[in-house]
């Protein structure tokens, strides 16, 4: 009988370290329209925007993609918006970004606007990535409807 209770307590012990590691365990991803997993220089690209506008972009997106949560400016390195997501012990930062970019229109000018940075990090790495991703697509979404994007100049 001893030997069954001990064989069930390292069980026990081994299933609860385990969740610690597992709930302790980090992950970082960042999403750009500057840089592509096959940096390409055709696939990066930048909307030719104001500030003001690019800002609203972000603002709009992070509003939606986070409507009950306070979100903060960020100013330094880039102007953007951040926000934490918490459930139970773990928790997710969410950065949407505004970095100021030189493209070159159709005409071969080269004109300024913005490219659009989500990063995000943190313990929720499945549903974090999932809001994150959606982050981003929502920021393509309202930023299309505003501007269209041209390649960066390099």
């Amino acid at each position: 009988m001893d030997e069954k209770v001990e064989v069930i307590h390292t069980i026990v012990l081994a299933t609860i370290l385990v969740a610690i590691a597992i709930s302790m365990v980090g992950c970082a991803a960042s999403r750009s329209t500057a840089q592509h997993a096959s940096a390409d220089v055709s696939t990066q690209y930048m909307y030719p925007m104001t500030a003001e506008q690019a800002d609203k972009v972000i603002t709009e997106a992070m509003n939606y993609q986070f409507p009950d949560a306070p979100i903060l400016r960020v100013e330094l390195p880039y102007k953007g918006y951040f926000v934490t997501r918490r459930f139970l012990l773990d928790s997710q930062d969410f950065t949407a970004r505004m970095i100021l970019a030189k493209g070159i229109d159709q005409n071969g000018k080269t004109v300024s606007g913005f490219y659009f940075e989500v990063l995000d990090a943190g313990t929720m790495p499945i549903s974090g990535s999932i809001r994150a991703s959606s982050l981003f697509d929502k920021i393509i979404e309202i930023a299309n409807n505003i501007s269209k994007p041209i390649l960066i100049a390099r």
